[in-house]
Order: structure tokens, then sequence, then C-alpha cells
């Protein structure tokens, strides 16, 4: 991932509107974030747990397929809403609109 589309995701995760292919999801949510990618089970399916282990947060994101590439808009609405509790992300004013 090239320096200026990595800081475009990183920035575009923070509203809660982004639109985020998945590839680069996972990358932010490991490496802005420290996310650890847990081990799927077989029964996941399309399930993904992440754990940020210094925040005591565990959450899960369902991965895209059957061809799609971008990371759903309720599956992100829920990962903000959870990192604005937590303090991971600020709103800002016009985030709140949304």
């Amino acid at each position: 991932m090239s320096k200026k589309l990595h800081e475009r995701y990183v920035q575009e995760f923070k509203k809660r509107n982004a639109k985020i292919p998945w590839k680069y999801y996972r990358k932010i949510l490991v490496k802005e974030y420290r996310a650890d990618l847990q081990k799927p089970s077989h029964s996941a399916g399309s399930k993904r747990t992440f754990l940020i282990k210094d925040k005591d947060i565990v959450f899960s994101v369902d991965e895209p397929h059957g061809g799609r590439e971008f990371i759903s808009k309720w599956e992100h609405i829920k990962v903000h809403d959870l990192f604005v509790r937590h303090g991971l992300i600020e709103i800002e004013k016009e985030n709140k609109k949304n």
C-alpha cells in the first residue's frame, strides 16, 4: 500500500460513512489501531475477530465475499461507533451529521 493511499484510507476510516476495500481495512485495524486478527474457527464463516489488548476490546467484522471488495457500510458503522465509545476516534463536526 502506498503511503499516500494508506493516509487517505486512514482519514476515510475515521468517517462514519467510509468506503474502504477489505485489504486496506484490515491493514488499518492492525497497523493504526494495533488490533490483532484472531485465527478464525471453521464455523466462523466470513466473520473476522479482532482484539485490541491494551483497551480490552474484542469485535468482529464480516469480511466481504462473493466478489465484493469493500467492507459493508453497516459493518464499518458498527466498528466506527465502537471506536468512538472507546476514544479511539474523535468525532469531527462534519461526522456528527452522518
